[in-house]
């Protein structure tokens, strides 16, 4: 994204629905007020890479299990 990213008030049927991750933001990134929150779920992804801020779920302090529910503890979100 060149930008700045928002995720904020979705609300998902599928416990894993809410996996944002793998992104280059070149701006900030907040989540906010999602369910379930932002999590890795299944896809043992990487964390997004955010030159800016990041906020709320998405937050550089925010370390969920990758891949859920018994994976260790990664970042949602790194600083590059």
């Amino acid at each position: 994204m060149r930008g700045s990213v928002l995720v904020a008030g979705n609300s998902m049927a599928d416990p894993d629905a809410m996996e944002i991750l793998a992104n280059l933001v070149r701006g900030s990134i907040a989540c906010f007020k999602n369910s379930p929150a932002v999590q890795y779920g299944d896809s043992a992804s990487s964390p997004n890479q955010v030159r800016g801020h990041a906020f709320g779920q998405c937050g550089f302090n925010v370390r969920q299990p990758n891949p859920a529910p018994n994976g260790p503890l990664s970042p949602i979100s790194v600083k590059v």
